[in-house]
Order: C-alpha cells, then structure tokens, then sequence
C-alpha cells in the first residue's frame, strides 16, 4: 500500500517540511543578513510542502472513500439478472430461448379440463395463481407491494382455479402465501402495522414480472377488457 505512487505525493512533502522548518527557524536567528534571508526562503519552501502535503493527503483519503463507494455500488448492482444478460451474449440462440422459460422453474402446472383450455399455472409451494401474482404485480408500486385490503373481501376465492374453488385457498391468503414467498427470498420487507411491505432494491414489479415471465402490458390490457 505504501508503495503506491499516490502516496508519494503527500508523504514525501510532509517529510520534508519538518527538516526545512527546523533549518529556516535556526537560520533567521543569526544575526547575518544573508543567512536571515536564506532561513526565510527555506521557511517559504517549507510552507510550500505544507500546503502540498495537506492537499494531496485529502486527495488520497478522497480517492479511498470514492474507490471504497464505486466498489460498493458495482457489488450492489451485481444481481442474478445482471449476471444473466451478461452471460446470454456469449450464448448460442437456442440456449437463450431455453432460458426464456427461466422464470416458470418455480411453477407447478394444472392442466386444463379440456384440450382447448388454457393449463393454470401455480408457484410451486403455494396456492398463489399467475392470475393472482399479475395483478398483484399491476397493483403495486415500484417502492411498495399491493395491500392485502385490494383484494376483495376476507373469504374471496376470485383467483381459485375453475371447478377447485372448495379445496383452494382465500385471495387475502394467496396474498400472504406471495407476500411470505417474495421475504424469504430476499425481495420484500415484511409488512409493518398499516405499512404494505416495501420492495428490497434491485426489485420492483417490472423486475419480479420479468423473472416470472409475466408480461405486465399485456396483463394490464386483459384486465380492462
């Protein structure tokens, strides 16, 4: 570390300073002219390193504190996702396309009742519909999750898969089975009192939809049809 050549720049003057002090102090006590004059040029010289070790100590310490901060904000924006897009441009077509899907491993699937019906898809774990994460989603903000009060009234199954409505859980249940699965993974803070739970940087409805495969617009579209 002492080896850096930034250090240098305000080690050295602050060696110096000291002995040119010492050595004016000493020579503008004698009583000839010229050495008093010599002692004051040298004093001049010491001030100069003064100043320029002051000055180039502050800029040491700065560039510390800014080299400690962009380290700081490059590990804090090195997430999952960064890592992935990265990795994706050294990857053939085929292989990107396989890792389209990367959002629904956490998916168990419901097929349909008919070949013709769409299958329903449910995060693994849980009874928590894509519907129901859509529009949880959509009903967020990019700083706060939705509130449990949005979704209808406490005993509501508008979410539950068609023809499994007895044996499936509320929608206020479904939000606290979404809300206990985004915690555990680091994405939210838990609610607190009347304050819906916040969302943990880098995540926010746009992040979260594009991990799950969700496509916001054209959910949001659906809803106002």
């Amino acid at each position: 570390m002492f080896n850096e050549p930034r250090n240098w720049k305000w080690m050295v003057p602050a060696m110096f300073m000291p002995v040119f002090g010492t050595v004016a102090a000493w020579l503008i006590e004698q009583t000839e002219l010229y050495m008093q004059v010599i002692g004051m040029v040298i004093g001049i010289w010491a001030i100069v390193f003064l100043i320029a070790a002051i000055m180039n100590c502050w800029a040491y310490f700065s560039e510390i504190a800014t080299d400690e901060f962009s380290s700081r904000q490059k590990a804090l924006a090195t997430t999952p996702q960064v890592l992935l897009s990265e990795n994706m441009r050294q990857m053939h077509p085929s292989a990107i396309s396989v890792l389209a899907m990367y959002g629904r491993t956490t998916w168990q699937v419901i097929p349909g009742k008919a070949p013709e019906d769409d299958s329903i898809y449910v995060l693994y774990g849980t009874q928590t519909t894509y519907e129901f994460i859509a529009d949880f989603l959509l009903a967020s903000t990019d700083q706060s999750c939705a509130p449990q009060w949005k979704f209808f009234n406490e005993g509501a199954k508008h979410y539950a898969p068609a023809g499994l409505e007895e044996g499936w859980c509320t929608d206020r249940e479904q939000h606290q089975q979404l809300q206990a699965y985004f915690y555990g993974r680091l994405m939210t803070t838990m609610p607190f009192g009347n304050q819906p739970a916040a969302w943990i940087a880098p995540w926010n409805p746009k992040t979260v939809a594009k991990v799950m495969n969700i496509n916001l617009e054209v959910e949001e579209k659906e809803m106002e049809q």
